[in-house]
């Protein structure tokens, strides 16, 4: 009876609580990631460096002053002078430094993007393994419960039995012990099966005892492994891919370090505004 109400009341609560499938439960996943959220930011940081390094191809303006004041006036020199020399230089040759620059931010950024793709990996596997745990530990409660409701049944019988003199108390002894056994055993799996639950829901930034209901389950939804050759994981890899590009990175930061002993080649265009004060000549008094 008391399994019976039980069935009852799950199934009165059961369209309550929407049905969550995987695609769906791996979307909140990943919108709530701080790891891929860190990730896209790295990205973007990853871009402007990038543009950052490409204006060092453009030309520059630059600007050369000077002034001047005197203290005491001498007849025939100017109180006071100032010059402005603006220019814009364009760099023919840095030495190098310009393009291994380039070339270390190109890389930058490719390995921020082999990062984000392989945080995606990351989040998107967390997202199953929560999904299909909880699955197998519903299940496996569902498979205990019924269980303990056979030894229980069984126990029933053995009881009667017992009273009408047909079988011996340590037949009685062995069901009680089998019984506490298997309520034991099921009070241990209903942890892990809300634990499982706790982890699915703080996973997607939800309350951590709010009730869920799997759309899918792991007995007939979860996809088999496929094989792979050997020669195709290493491109399948993002964190294999960043790392080569590190090895680049590494390379094209040697050469920037070379750059400042090669020589370097400019070209500018400039002109020279000057202006002077001569005291106005009249009488001088000491």
């Amino acid at each position: 009876m008391k399994t019976l109400c039980t069935a009852l009341l799950l199934l009165v609560a059961a369209p309550l609580c929407a049905q969550t499938t995987l695609d769906d439960y791996r979307a909140a996943v990943a919108g709530y990631s701080r790891q891929l959220k860190v990730a896209a930011a790295q990205v973007d940081a990853a871009a402007q460096t990038l543009g950052q390094a490409r204006t060092g191809r453009l030309p520059r303006l630059a600007a050369d002053g000077s002034f001047s004041l005197s203290a005491r006036h001498h007849d025939g020199v100017e109180r006071w002078t100032f010059s402005l020399l603006p220019q814009i230089v364009q760099t023919l040759y840095g030495g190098g430094a310009v393009r291994a620059s380039v070339h270390s931010a190109e890389a930058g950024y490719d390995i921020a993007l082999c990062d984000e793709e392989f945080s995606q990996l990351e989040v998107r596997y967390a997202a199953d393994y929560a999904y299909w745990s909880l699955s197998a530990a519903e299940l496996y409660a569902e498979a205990m419960r019924q269980y303990v409701a056979i030894i229980r049944s069984l126990k029933q019988v053995v009881d009667r039995r017992f009273a009408e003199g047909l079988i011996a108390r340590g037949d009685v002894l062995m069901i009680d012990a089998r019984l506490s056994e298997a309520e034991f055993e099921l009070v241990s799996v209903e942890q892990r099966r809300e634990v499982a639950q706790h982890n699915f829901n703080v996973l997607c930034g939800e309350e951590a005892t709010r009730g869920v209901r799997l759309a899918q389950g792991i007995r007939d939804s979860l996809p088999m492994p496929r094989r792979v050759e050997a020669a195709q994981l290493p491109s399948d890899r993002a964190d294999y891919a960043a790392a080569q590009l590190r090895t680049e990175q590494a390379q094209a930061a040697v050469e920037a370090a070379r750059a400042s002993y090669n020589p370097q080649l400019s070209v500018g265009v400039g002109g020279l505004v000057a202006a002077r004060h001569a005291q106005p000549h009249g009488p001088h008094v000491a």
